[in-house]
């Protein structure tokens, strides 16, 4: 996308490798997941159709009217129903809102774990959660390319999030990323080697609590997860991901994991 060509270029900033933001020509102001799951236009009249109009437009030349963000509906977001329990990108509401100074507006999303809660306007939050762990394997070109993310917080965080976009209400308490497949001989014998023939591959294996026994869908996580190793600069092109294990119930809860803390606004061109 080229946020200079639909907004005010001076007015291109973002935070945290998180948020973009900037002033569309008729003042109103536009933030989005640096993602590209969600869009929002300012604005604290629900009923103002041409604010309604220029969230679509906007949506249009950032990116274009057929990608799945742009066709998704449209909701009018007050920040301060947004259930307290949701994360996006692995960061908590209370932090995403403070970040990226969210306010009322006009709302596209594609995040399920995020913005699921708007299309039900069932909290998410009520209720008692279970914890469960379940896995995954992602198969990558390469050996390099699979050393690469299990070898990065960044392919960490890349997992987790497309985790908790996949499914409402999650939260991930611990995320373990392993290398397979990429030992180039292995022994038959104490005087035997041949040839490993297994793909590289990583597993993903995810502790987190949940309001329902669920996993996340194939295709859902592998979308999600596709985005974010994009928006991580990790590799993506050719990497398959296998169904999840069936979930697993915890006997004892695991700890959540600390919540990252705020990194401040910093100007950056988008």
């Amino acid at each position: 996308f080229n946020c200079s060509a639909c907004t005010k270029p001076a007015e291109c900033k973002s935070a945290a490798n998180l948020v973009h933001w900037s002033q569309h020509s008729k003042n109103y102001w536009i933030k989005w997941g640096a993602a590209s799951d969600m869009l929002l236009l300012e604005h604290s009249d629900p009923n103002s159709a041409d604010a309604n109009t220029t969230l679509t437009d906007v949506c249009s030349c950032l990116w274009s009217a057929n990608t799945p963000l742009c066709a998704s509906p449209t909701y009018y977001l007050e920040v301060s129903k947004i259930p307290s329990c949701l994360t996006y990108a692995g960061y908590n509401v209370g932090t995403v809102t403070a970040l990226a100074d969210l306010k009322d507006g006009f709302f596209k999303c594609t995040n399920a774990a995020f913005c699921g809660w708007l299309s039900t306007t069932t909290n998410p939050c009520t209720g008692a959660v279970t914890a469960y762990t379940t896995s995954t394997t992602v198969g990558y070109a390469t050996c390099d390319d699979a050393e690469s993310i299990t070898n990065s917080s960044a392919g960490k965080e890349a997992f987790k999030a497309a985790f908790e976009a996949s499914l409402a209400g999650v939260k991930v308490t611990d995320t373990v990323l392993t290398k397979m497949g990429c030992d180039t001989t292995r022994r038959l014998s104490d005087n035997t080697r041949i040839l490993q023939t297994t793909k590289p591959q990583v597993k993903g294996k995810f502790d987190y609590t949940s309001p329902k026994e669920a996993v996340p869908k194939q295709n859902t996580f592998a979308s999600q997860l596709t985005t974010q190793l994009q928006a991580k600069n990790l590799p993506y092109q050719g990497m398959t991901v296998k169904t999840f294990a069936a979930a697993v119930k915890m006997t004892t809860a695991p700890t959540p994991a600390p919540t990252p803390a705020p990194t401040p606004m910093v100007d950056a061109a988008v």
